[in-house]
């Protein structure tokens, strides 16, 4: 099928990205490069990373999709506020760069959490990281972490342009990109919602969205804390 052969390919290319990489880090021993000279290597360098992120998200989607994936959970205690707090924080710059208010609520109590640690990681990262690129300068992000009943929600609010009604339910599926004036310089691979889904569903949550055109978004992700709380296991403090 497609989605096998472009993780076949992706798994291929994680080699020689890799090297460019590293001769890329390299050059600076060099000798002194001049200014068009670190001009050029800088837009190499933005390059690879694009098209690595994009090879790792291949990767992950292609073993989370339902119909191809045989990916099973690695479930382990997890701090879940450790875990937002490290995503906040790797994001930190890129909304800084954009001038934009990053801010996060994340409620007492919070449990350690029997799931997969890495996989939750990327989610909320993918969630996180769209607002980031998807909300214009100046705007604001505020990330919310907090127990719903038998739930944990993970929720991304931002102000920016919103999605249209006929736009929402294709958001979730795999190689999706809407496509807007505003959003024409943003990269993408149309895979980040995608895994958010399916790792949501796998932990046996949801993910969904609830959004204004012209007034921003609001993005959810619930695990259920059946099955996955520790029982006996200290709550994180609060931040």
């Amino acid at each position: 099928s497609m989605s096998n052969f472009l993780s076949t390919v992706s798994h291929d290319m994680r080699s020689p990205l890799t090297f460019m990489k590293g001769y890329l880090d390299m050059l600076g021993m060099v000798g002194e490069l001049n200014e068009r000279q670190r001009d050029f290597t800088e837009k190499i360098a933005v390059g690879v990373v694009q098209m690595s992120e994009m090879v790792e998200k291949i990767l992950e989607a292609g073993k989370l999709d339902p119909l191809t994936g045989n990916y099973q959970l690695l479930r382990e205690p997890c701090d879940v506020v450790e875990v937002v707090q490290k995503v906040i924080s790797n994001l930190a710059e890129p909304a800084q760069k954009k001038s934009l208010e990053l801010t996060c609520t994340i409620a007492e109590g919070i449990p350690i959490l029997n799931v997969d640690r890495a996989m939750l990681s990327s989610a909320f990262t993918n969630l996180v990281e769209n607002a980031v690129k998807y909300t214009p300068e100046g705007g604001r992000v505020h990330v919310e972490v907090r127990l719903d009943g038998h739930e944990l929600v993970f929720q991304v609010t931002d102000n920016g342009y919103g999605i249209s009604v006929e736009d929402l339910d294709k958001l979730f599926k795999r190689n999706v990109r809407i496509h807007r004036k505003e959003w024409k310089r943003v990269k993408g691979s149309g895979l980040g919602l995608f895994i958010v889904k399916n790792v949501a569903q796998r932990h046996g949550g949801d993910a969904w969205v609830e959004s204004t055109e012209g007034k921003g978004s609001t993005f959810f992700l619930s695990i259920p804390l059946e099955g996955a709380n520790l029982m006996g296991a200290e709550p994180s403090a609060s931040s």
